[in-house]
């Protein structure tokens, strides 16, 4: 764990705590100390939240990312999320909400809360990129009600956020079974790779957002076509296209393409319900 010359006892407590809670939901999470400061994140990607030691109080504060936009706030009530008065530019635009916490429930909520809305947003900053378009989609919604729902065991709630980002077992065992190449076009290129659910989350169940059956290995501006519908699968694997000009299609390279080997029956199962449910 991480120590703090200038910690009180408790505040360091706290730290430790917050640290073990996020490693139950985000296992991949380190942290890098000053004096005073604890920056937490995940290797290969930015800084979500820093943890600041108040002085001798046996609390800490946490300032994260966040969208201020949208209204945040601790659902059990143990604390407040603030946002910071000036927001423009900077470290302060960065992290945007900070909360103070003491307690061991506060802190494990506060760990659910970091992982639903700071932790998406950490991603590797790219042209063209705003954190708003996160904010947008369905991904915070659908991490913050795994998160809340108290009658799933916290292995498969780990699981169930890890699949939702495509990430755990779910977005490895998805990138094996395609050799980490794109289903599609082959590319090797681990950045642009994405393991994207078939059957969207909201229509499957906790076993079927876990299903390696229930995934697709694209790249990123495929995965973007086949959630929105425009693209899909036969069972043989050939590409249909839907609502996309000739040019567009050109400029997609999607002309005869097809999946680089046969769907599975579990996998076509899928792939029926997806062009059944979004394709015209």
């Amino acid at each position: 764990m991480p120590h703090h010359s200038n910690a009180s006892d408790g505040s360091q407590k706290c730290c430790d705590n917050l640290l073990n809670s996020l490693r139950i939901l985000i296992p991949d999470v380190t942290c890098s100390q000053s004096q005073e400061t604890c920056a937490l994140y995940v290797p290969g990607k930015n800084r979500f939240a820093h943890v600041y030691h108040r002085g001798q109080e046996a609390s800490i504060r946490v300032y994260f990312r966040g969208d201020i936009s949208q209204g945040i706030s601790d659902p059990t009530g143990s604390f407040a999320v603030h946002r910071r008065e000036k927001v423009e530019r900077g470290w302060d635009k960065e992290f945007p909400l900070f909360a103070s916490v003491s307690t061991d429930k506060s802190i494990s909520t506060l760990a659910k809360l970091l992982t639903a809305v700071a932790y998406p947003l950490s991603e590797k900053k790219r042209k063209g990129f705003l954190a708003s378009e996160l904010a947008d989609s369905t991904l915070v919604a659908d991490i913050k009600t795994i998160l809340l729902d108290k009658t799933t065991n916290p292995t498969t709630v780990q699981a169930l956020v890890s699949a939702r980002v495509g990430q755990g077992k779910f977005g490895l065992a998805v990138r094996e079974y395609w050799n980490h190449r794109c289903s599609v076009t082959g590319s090797s290129t681990k950045a642009a790779l994405e393991a994207s659910h078939i059957q969207s989350w909201a229509d499957s169940n906790d076993a079927q957002r876990l299903d390696p059956n229930n995934g697709l290995l694209l790249t990123a501006n495929l995965h973007k076509l086949f959630d929105a519908g425009l693209i899909s699968f036969d069972d043989s694997g050939e590409m249909r296209v839907s609502r996309l000009s000739q040019s567009e299609q050109e400029i997609f390279g999607l002309i005869g393409k097809k999946l680089s080997k046969k769907p599975s029956a579990e996998t076509s199962n899928y792939l029926s319900h997806h062009r059944t449910k979004f394709l015209e």
